[in-house]
């Protein structure tokens, strides 16, 4: 993790930003980006390991995720489960009626807040 997060630092900064409580309180565009790769809302089940048992379910999870409406930009932090679980930060912006993804890194652990998100790029960042 390092420079490529600085666009992140920047938008939670801008302390502009409202937080999504489920999936369904994303923009609609960005419906194209969660298509290539679906999460579960919040809480809901998701595919934890490599071994599918009985129905097939999104291999990743929302844990939080923050919208600015006047810049037109989603920070999502979700986990994936597999073989090695991870946790990312995915920062997109409106591009016409879809987005594209900004900056995006793997991080160490669920963050609970978006002063937690903050706390941890800043670490990572030099000034």
């Amino acid at each position: 993790m390092s420079e490529e997060l600085r666009p992140v630092k920047e938008f939670l900064q801008r302390a502009a930003f409202r937080e999504a409580r489920s999936l369904s309180d994303l923009p609609a565009y960005l419906a194209s980006e969660l298509e290539k790769e679906p999460l579960a809302d919040i809480g809901a089940p998701y595919q934890v390991g490599c071994l599918v048992r009985g129905e097939l379910l999104p291999l990743s999870r929302l844990l939080s995720g923050y919208i600015d409406d006047s810049a037109e930009e989603v920070l999502l932090h979700y986990e994936s489960g597999g073989f090695a679980h991870t946790y990312s930060l995915r920062l997109y912006r409106k591009v016409g009626a879809g987005a594209e993804l900004v900056a995006g890194s793997y991080v160490p652990s669920a963050l609970v807040s978006g002063a937690d998100i903050l706390g941890l790029v800043n670490s990572q960042l030099r000034e």
